[in-house]
């Protein structure tokens, strides 16, 4: 039988998978107190004076020359309260946060690679531990640089993290349950959110903020270690049937059901451990495919980040303002979670993308002409909302367009274009036009229309059976048979019966 038969027979998402679907919901809220940390751990204090050497001029301190600096009126503690982090060091404060998405990119790509090549289970169980080795280093920290490097490497971990347990989740699930999961991971990252701020509005000690909410890694390190399985759809890819026979067996059992031994189809081609990338973007289909998701997540990266500079705050307080700005993204995920099996990935993430595109352009209009009031901000939610669940469909439809072989790998370039989106989006703001800051609407605008065209070339993956080799990719498009060349030791190249032609002509 083929995997999707097997699944069936053992439960497409049954006690053992669900349980498997809570951790990775855990683990994607733990991830969001990392990556959204330097918003409270970095906080700006709204006052301080110089106090050595001890100058009358409070009110002016950065016109001083100051070694350290008090900090009257504050209730709670950062970086920037300890380390004197104002003046002219107030730049390492925001440094900090693009340290640590340089990080989340390189974690990326790097553990995007490793999980293909060495399996999901292995790199999940590396990453876990280590985030929290850094996490708690950077607690731990006595100055600044120390600081920055552990959250450089905090970031590389939690990048790996965040990738690596979508696919091996997706890839451990019947077909027809995927999508849904997707969107609920997401919604847990928004969750996450919202609970790392209401947690920092009752602890004021930025070490102690992070010790506490470090804790799940813990856990989540002892869990996975414990009960995570290897994903039966990568064994396959790579040719190891009987191995991937025992894992649907032990889900069998921990989904309580009594299944007979499962004998598994072997794959066609001959696929080895891994697939030199660029060998598999030689099939134009999967190249096309994968050039049009990496700008798409780049596009979503940078126009998210973007609207939510741009939308305002919901409260004076840091702490009451980060609760809410999770809390209001759930309603895109929740239309998604509806709409994402009826309407299919292609009609709601071309959908999402044009809308946020609509509401961009008219706020190009209304910032051009100093309108700002309600009006900007709720276009501005209404495009925050509709990024945040195009953003969802995304990483969905990467996963389900992508072949397994060489999944993590795509995706992790794909995380890595998202990546430079998240670090750019901190300057549109900056951006001017007659003394006017409307031209990153317009930009928003282009970008997102663009991309929402693009999707159109994509093809529809709801209710489909997962693609796991190079020759699925091919043998969608073709009605004849497909052939596979080999080259060499180590790289396989599939041709389709009409690049064959091509190339013998």
């Amino acid at each position: 039988m083929d995997l999707e038969e097997a699944f069936k027979e053992t439960g497409e998402f049954g006690k053992g998978q669900k349980k498997l679907f809570f951790m990775t919901m855990f683990l994607h809220m733990f991830c969001a107190f990392n990556t959204l940390q330097h918003v409270l751990v970095g906080a700006k204090p709204e006052h301080f004076a110089c106090i050595e050497p001890n100058l009358k001029n409070i009110h002016q301190p950065c016109n001083q020359t100051c070694n350290k600096y008090t900090f009257p009126g504050e209730f709670y503690t950062t970086i920037a309260h300890e380390w004197s982090l104002v003046c002219s060091n107030r730049y390492k404060i925001e440094m900090s946060g693009s340290i640590y998405m340089g990080g989340l990119m390189a974690g990326c790509l790097i553990f995007g690679f490793l999980s293909d090549k060495y399996g999901r289970r292995l790199i999940m169980l590396l990453v876990n531990i280590l985030s929290s080795l850094f996490l708690y280093s950077a607690a731990l920290s006595f100055n600044y640089y120390m600081y920055a490097v552990c959250r450089f490497f905090n970031g590389v971990f939690i990048g790996g993290a965040i990738l690596v347990s979508f696919v091996v989740l997706t890839e451990s699930v019947g077909s027809g349950i995927r999508g849904s999961l997707g969107v609920l991971c997401a919604a847990a990252f928004a969750v996450g959110i919202s609970i790392f701020g209401f947690i920092g509005y009752f602890i004021y000690n930025w070490r102690l903020l992070i010790i506490i909410t470090g804790l799940p890694g813990l856990f989540l390190s002892v869990y996975f270690y414990i009960k995570l399985l290897e994903s039966p759809r990568w064994l396959l890819s790579c040719g190891r049937v009987e191995d991937a026979e025992n894992v649907m067996e032990v889900i069998a059992r921990r989904n309580g059901k009594k299944v007979a031994p499962i004998k598994l189809k072997k794959p066609e081609t001959n696929n080895k451990k891994s697939i030199n990338i660029l060998t598999a973007l030689k099939i134009g289909k999967l190249r096309t495919h994968f050039l049009i998701l990496v700008f798409n997540w780049f596009v979503n990266s940078l126009v998210y980040y973007g609207l939510s500079m741009g939308s305002g705050n919901f409260s004076p307080n840091i702490y009451i303002n980060e609760g809410l700005g999770g809390l209001i993204e759930l309603p895109a995920y929740v239309l998604v979670y509806l709409l994402l099996d009826r309407l299919g990935r292609k009609i709601l993430l071309a959908a999402a993308l044009i809308i946020s595109a609509v509401s961009s352009f008219v706020l190009f209009f209304l910032t051009y002409n100093n309108i700002s009031n309600w009006t900007t901000f709720g276009l501005a939610t209404i495009g925050k909302l509709m990024i945040s669940g195009s953003f969802c469909i995304a990483y969905i439809y990467s996963a389900e367009l992508f072949p397994t072989i060489v999944r993590s790998n795509l995706m992790g370039l794909c995380s890595v274009a998202a990546r430079i989106g998240g670090m750019i989006a901190p300057l549109m703001p900056t951006i001017k036009y007659h003394q006017k800051n409307s031209p990153q609407w317009l930009l928003y605008f282009i970008l997102c229309l663009i991309a929402g065209i693009g999707v159109f070339f994509l093809q529809e993956t709801c209710n489909k059976p997962t693609i796991n080799t190079l020759e699925d990719v091919i043998g969608q498009s073709n009605s004849r048979p497909n052939k596979a060349y080999y080259r060499g030791e180590d790289e396989i190249e599939l041709l389709n019966a009409e690049e064959m032609a091509g190339e013998n002509a």
